[in-house]
């Protein structure tokens, strides 16, 4: 498969070459933070992992301080956020006490990325990610990987209702 924007070869069977997989992820990123305001200039921000320090320092455009003490950024990811949603949604609790969409004290960084896609970039990029997932967090994503086989966009679907059904 060719890249879709330069028609150089792809990454793996995403739809990008290296470059361009690394600037989509990016941009992403930097899209989510700005559309919700997750990052305020000259905030001080909890850093616990050399990935979301990477973002911080490299990636996002925003001055901010890193220290011991302020919001912390989570190494939260899209798969994350769907499948605290699906607990709460089939086991019956409350959604907004399960801690899904914007929460004001901590930063989701990667709400954007999926965990497959942030191991990817972490390669490319020299740093370390890695997620521990239970056995039946593991089955639902694998669930899922076979529902984007036929349906590529069924993660940024799920991703868009649970954002629209938060606020309510």
């Amino acid at each position: 498969m060719k890249c879709i924007k330069c028609k150089a070869n792809v990454l793996g069977d995403f739809d990008f070459c290296r470059s361009h997989f690394v600037e989509n992820v990016e941009r992403r990123v930097k899209k989510d933070i700005r559309q919700n305001n997750l990052i305020e200039k000259d905030e001080t921000i909890l850093v616990k992992d050399p990935l979301s320090r990477h973002f911080i320092e490299k990636v996002i455009n925003v001055p901010v301080k890193i220290g011991k003490k302020g919001r912390e950024a989570m190494l939260w990811t899209m798969d994350d956020e769907i499948l605290v949603f699906l607990d709460a949604l089939f086991g019956r609790k409350s959604l907004r006490a399960s801690g899904i969409g914007v929460i004001k004290d901590r930063i989701k960084l990667f709400r954007t990325v999926t965990d497959r896609e942030l191991e990817t970039y972490s390669k490319i990029k020299g740093l370390k990610f890695s997620k521990k997932r239970s056995e039946k967090e593991m089955r639902i994503l694998r669930e899922l990987d076979l529902l984007e086989k036929d349906h590529k966009e069924t993660r940024f679907s799920l991703i868009k209702s649970i954002e629209e059904i938060s606020v309510l």
